[in-house]
């Protein structure tokens, strides 16, 4: 992952930024969410050494600004830092806080916005150490960063995470961690927070998120199955969301399976989950 400097005065800005009435038109952002798969040679024809040719060419056509990516192991990561040559991103992998495990990255384009601070929180008891929580099956974090735009200079806060498949205590205990850190920021910055949630926008644990943040895209987005499984099962409903504060407006919204880069061959899956583009501007006060 590319090394990206921090600014040593992070715990400040998290709190006292002094933030504008209103964002540039800089501050308009396209994001992609992605449950990218791990690396997973089970995966036969759909395993991430023959996949990656489909997925990362369609990664590089959303000429995204921020990427938000689940399930990366690090070898996974090499190739995202030499495709997405334009981006720096911060992350770490979840089983030893260093390489190990799988990664929840935040990347983002570094002529528009410079890392002022980052963070990752495991989602259990114990949020400074790599550990699993309550009834989670594997180890689950939440990483955050804080941005600055390079041209406005006003800040936003980007938060991207991978909830538990089975616990559900963990994944509303998760919900609760969460929010206590977005509390923390200063009321003005905007928010972004994605990532795969491994429930539907009705459960009890997505609702303490919804509460606070308001889910991008509509109803239909929310209705329709987000992991399929390279095309052998579908999950209820769509599990992998964007949520945003008032300081944004979501201004469009898509959901892709395929990507055939315009050739006649068979059309390949990008991953075994929907990858997720969204449009944000930033809502003017008056």
């Amino acid at each position: 992952m590319k090394t990206v400097k921090l600014i040593s005065f992070v715990f400040v800005l998290f709190n006292l930024t002094p933030i504008s009435k209103t964002l540039e038109v800089t501050g308009q952002i396209k994001l992609v969410n992605l449950n990218l798969r791990y690396n997973n040679p089970n995966d036969g024809e759909n395993a991430w050494p023959k996949r990656r040719s489909t997925t990362i060419p369609w990664l590089l056509e959303q000429h995204a600004d921020i990427y938000l990516f689940q399930e990366v192991l690090h070898d996974q990561l090499i190739h995202l830092d030499s495709a997405l040559s334009n981006c720096d991103a911060y992350g770490i992998g979840r089983e030893d806080g260093k390489t190990k495990g799988e990664f929840s990255p935040i990347y983002f384009n570094r002529d528009r916005f410079q890392l002022v601070s980052g963070k990752t929180i495991w989602l259990s008891p114990t949020p400074t150490l790599p550990s699993k929580g309550w009834d989670a099956a594997c180890e689950r974090i939440f990483t955050l960063v804080l941005l600055v735009n390079q041209v406005s200079k006003d800040t936003l806060s980007i938060g991207n995470t991978h909830w538990d498949h089975l616990g559900i205590q963990a994944r509303n205990n998760s919900a609760e961690i969460i929010l206590n850190e977005l509390q923390k920021l200063n009321a003005h910055i905007p928010i972004l927070l994605g990532g795969d949630f491994n429930c539907s926008i009705s459960d009890s644990a997505l609702q303490k998120i919804h509460e606070r943040l308001t889910p991008a895209g509509n109803q239909e987005l929310w209705s329709t199955p987000s992991y399929h499984a390279f095309g052998t099962s579908n999950s209820e409903a769509c599990i992998d969301f964007v949520f945003y504060n008032n300081r944004w407006k979501n201004i469009s919204f898509h959901a892709t399976t395929f990507f055939d880069q315009g050739k006649k061959e068979t059309k390949k899956y990008i991953s075994d989950h929907n990858g997720f583009v969204f449009e944000f501007e930033p809502r003017i006060f008056e």
